[in-house]
């Protein structure tokens, strides 16, 4: 697409607006960092915290060979993945109903089951004061305030706006050009398309107040639509996957839910395709 004219031209410290952006990232990530620091492993201690990562890793990718380059960490997307295994326990959990879950879970702890339990067990410590998190955690916060010291000259934000236009136009020209691949999508990429519909949630989200509240609602409507079933999609996907191999002869209720599961993820993904092309013949409310 071309560059001459969108609708970021008139964002005003656009480098300003992402360190504000970052910094509300981390104050999201204070109560429930706290809390897993100190043994209160629950599902919404869990959810906060790999929400506040999920905006911070999002906000990395959108500033991504821009002006400002935030200090990344591996140690972020590890923790965001260790969490997710955690996340993932308790999803199944809830897909296979308590009488199917009983029946499998003997079968599902002599496979897999245990590393989950290692997993929950060392959360805590990925949390502790002199823990690689904790010290990612600190060199960011050092670089928002150093960063905040030397704000972009004019012209810096002028390449710094165009950078975020094709940030944009990128994940967007993504989306359409895995849509058309239909039905013949392999799950790696579907699940990559699930991502990056979630960076461009919060980018948009991010950049809501200078863009028109009618284009951008009607964009945004069909992202989360899209969102949505692809998240529909990956759970039911990854219960497939958990429960792969499992004996038939486990009980009744466990041949029912996963028969079920079955059935499902094979319409959410149908779904999940259909919603994706919807949204890639949106217009980008950023334009």
């Amino acid at each position: 697409m071309p560059t001459a004219h969108h609708r970021l031209h008139t964002l005003p410290d656009a480098d300003a607006t992402l360190l504000r952006w970052l910094q509300s990232c981390l104050d999201e990530l204070r109560d429930p960092v706290a809390r897993l620091a100190e043994g209160q492993v629950d599902t919404e201690a869990v959810h906060q915290c790999r929400s506040g990562l999920r905006r911070l890793r999002s906000a990395f990718d959108l500033a991504r060979g821009g002006e400002h380059t935030a200090p990344e960490s591996l140690v972020w997307t590890q923790t965001f993945r260790l969490l997710g295994v955690s996340r993932d326990e308790d999803v199944l959990r809830d897909l296979l109903g308590l009488a199917a879950w009983q029946q499998l879970a003997p079968w599902l702890a002599s496979r897999d089951s245990g590393a989950v339990a290692l997993s929950r067990d060392d959360l805590p410590a990925c949390f502790a004061p002199d823990a690689a998190f904790m010290r990612a955690w600190h060199e960011l916060a050092q670089w928002l305030h150093t960063a905040a010291l030397a704000p972009l000259a004019p012209h810096a934000r002028d390449a710094w706006r165009r950078h975020l236009l094709r940030r944009l136009d990128r994940w967007h020209a993504r989306i359409t050009e895995a849509s058309r691949a239909g039905q013949a999508l392999d799950d790696d990429a579907l699940h990559s398309e699930r991502k990056r519909c979630k960076r461009l949630q919060q980018a948009l989200l991010w950049l809501r107040p200078h863009l028109p509240e009618a284009e951008r609602k009607a964009y945004v409507r069909r992202l989360r639509v899209a969102q949505r079933l692809l998240g529909e999609w990956h759970d039911l996907q990854m219960a497939m996957a958990r429960c792969d191999g499992a004996p038939r002869d486990l009980g009744a209720d466990a041949a029912t839910q996963l028969a079920w599961i079955t059935h499902r993820q094979n319409l959410a993904r149908k779904a999940a395709i259909q919603a994706l092309r919807r949204l890639s013949r949106a217009t980008p409310c950023w334009r």
